[in-house]
């Protein structure tokens, strides 16, 4: 059985709540099998741009806001690294992942719908971080510079 070494690095003010999923997400195994373990194979996961878009997607009889869409995206880019700083970094290519969810607008309490909002936003985090481990993982065994298998440790920056 083995798991990722990643490291982590989150870009930005928008970004403290992914950077708690991911301290999260990473406290969990990403992987198991069979392999020889690699003591100088580190995975990085640099992430940035998290941007969150609401908008009106269904009006209700009156003609106001019944419904919004609430649609979060963020960009990572992986590379991973043999050896020790001075030996040089793979760059293992970017991606942008985004995720939408619809909520019902509460014209009685606008508290009510903030943190509702508030609410699916971490779900919504969770959920990326959650597909970007697993990209990983698929960068892992697909695209990796070299065919060892990963480290025993986990870590975030």
């Amino acid at each position: 059985r083995f798991q990722l070494s990643v490291l982590v690095s989150v870009v930005g003010s928008e970004s403290t709540g992914i950077e708690r999923v991911f301290r999260s997400q990473l406290r969990r195994p990403l992987g198991g099998g069979q392999g020889i373990v690699a003591q100088d194979r580190w995975f990085r996961i640099h992430v940035s741009n998290e941007t969150m878009h609401r908008r009106v997607s269904a009006s209700d009889p009156d003609g106001l806001a019944g419904e919004f869409e609430l649609t979060l995206s963020v960009e990572a880019r992986f590379s991973e690294r043999w050896g020790d700083e001075s030996e040089a970094i793979h760059e293992l290519g970017q991606r942008t992942f985004s995720t939408t969810r619809r909520f019902a607008a509460n014209r009685h309490s606008v508290l009510a719908s903030e943190a509702e909002q508030s609410a699916l936003a971490t779900e919504m985090r969770r959920e990326l971080a959650s597909r970007i481990l697993e990209w990983l993982i698929y960068l892992r065994d697909h695209r990796s510079s070299r065919t060892t298998a990963p480290t025993q440790e986990i870590s975030v920056e």
